[in-house]
């Protein structure tokens, strides 16, 4: 099966996810384990590391739906071709920095307000003189090292990315429909990862009375991305 979407549009796209799927679950096993005490009491293991995976899928999905929409019916021409493999490159590096810097920032923000990053992460953003004096002051080596593993994660990607994307074999003519709606079809059970009313929301998973446990299920990229949505919904009403 690998062997034959090896070189198709979508390879790039599902090396990319499943190298996510892998840097989000193994940051929220980390996590559960350092707060086991909590989880334990919360029973909570297989629920935080199940549903998680479930949050990680619809993340991933979200983030490159777009893209892997556009590159399925992959443009002919050559020159066209190569602007389109360079923007993919440049996306996913950038979309693969922000997911591993946001899991390395995590920690600290746990210390600080014992919860994944949420909204305070955004509202605090309105005071960058007060929250940059802070983070030099308290936090300069957390910021240092997530910087700097985040910017070599995301450099690695991006090589990676660049080379399955001179390998891409553009589709034929009579296939390009069948893969773009493949493509649609699980893009959006995996964005919504649900039959029901309503798409994924936190409240869908969450499960404990401890606001920290059920943090755990969410990944941090994702939290705040909500906490953006009920921000932008609370402004426009």
């Amino acid at each position: 099966m690998l062997k034959k979407i090896k070189n198709t549009p979508f390879y790039p796209f599902i090396y990319f996810a499943l190298i996510s799927l892998c840097v989000l679950s193994t940051s929220r096993l980390l996590l559960t384990l350092w707060q086991n005490q909590r989880v334990s009491k919360s029973d909570g293991w297989f629920e935080v590391l199940l549903q998680g995976i479930r949050v990680d899928i619809t993340t991933i999905c979200i983030l490159i739906a777009i893209p892997t929409l556009i590159s399925s019916i992959h443009f002919n021409n050559t020159r066209h071709q190569k602007k389109w493999n360079f923007f993919i490159t440049v996306y996913l590096s950038i979309v693969f920095y922000l997911l591993v810097f946001m899991e390395m920032a995590t920690p600290s923000f746990i210390n600080e307000y014992n919860i994944r990053p949420n909204r305070l992460f955004i509202e605090y953003l309105v005071y960058p003189k007060e929250v940059f004096s802070t983070l030099l002051k308290s936090h300069l080596l957390e910021l240092f090292i997530a910087i700097t593993f985040s910017a070599i994660a995301s450099i690695f990607i991006g090589k990676k990315i660049n080379s399955l994307n001179s390998k891409v074999l553009v589709f034929s003519s009579t296939k390009k429909p069948i893969a773009f709606f493949v493509c649609l079809l699980l893009l959006f059970i995996g964005g919504r990862s649900t039959f029901g009313h309503r798409p994924l929301n936190p409240a869908m998973v969450y499960f404990s009375t401890d606001p920290l446990v059920n943090s755990l299920t969410l990944n941090s990229f994702y939290s705040v991305g909500f906490s953006v949505k009920q921000l932008l919904s609370e402004n426009s009403d």
